[in-house]
């Protein structure tokens, strides 16, 4: 998809809760999403963010003929934007320009610099920021869930930096809220 999840149900119409408060937000064990800073401008521009018990749900978040990435389908992705193998096995900020080649060029979204953002790709990644305690990182970060799940406590995501053209790949807790894209089966 060329932008950030929006959807607030799920695929079988069923309704993703929202609303908690940023004390609520870090001990939910179910699907849920938040707008950034609650405010609906947002939604419109940056998706929504999504914890990954909303990612892991069998009743979908994607459209019919679409699902989330596995952590394998983001690596075959950097690979084939120039990353090599060993980078996309590793974790940390990896590669040399793949992230530049996905994340929207200019300064409309991100911050400055966005280091080597070309979007060569078409795959236009903005900014979301994350959903903790609190909301972060709008124009400095996109965080992208996987569907691909670490341990019981952790699951795989990626992410993109105004200030690197480099990816992150790293695991952390299924409560945090971040954006998410659907691709094609």
């Amino acid at each position: 998809m060329a932008e950030n999840l929006k959807v607030t149900h799920y695929s079988d119409g069923s309704e993703i809760p929202t609303g908690y408060s940023n004390s609520e937000w870090g001990w939910l064990d179910m699907g849920a999403y938040a707008v950034y800073d609650d405010d609906p401008v947002n939604a419109d521009v940056y998706g929504n963010l999504y914890n990954w018990y909303t990612v892991d749900d069998d009743r979908g978040v994607c459209p019919d003929g679409w699902h989330i990435p596995s952590d394998e389908e983001f690596m075959e992705l950097e690979m084939f934007l120039g990353m090599s193998e060993e980078d996309a096995n590793s974790v940390g900020f990896r590669g040399n320009d793949e992230g530049g080649k996905i994340k929207e060029d200019g300064y409309v979204h991100w911050s400055y610099p966005n280091t080597l953002a070309t979007n060569e790709s078409g795959i236009t990644i903005l900014p979301g920021g994350i959903r903790d305690s609190g909301y972060n990182y709008m124009t400095f970060s996109c965080t992208l869930w996987t569907a691909s799940e670490e341990n019981d406590g952790d699951a795989w995501y990626r992410q993109l930096s105004y200030s690197r053209s480099t990816i992150n790949r790293s695991d952390r807790n299924k409560e945090l809220g971040y954006s998410v894209r659907c691709i094609e089966d």
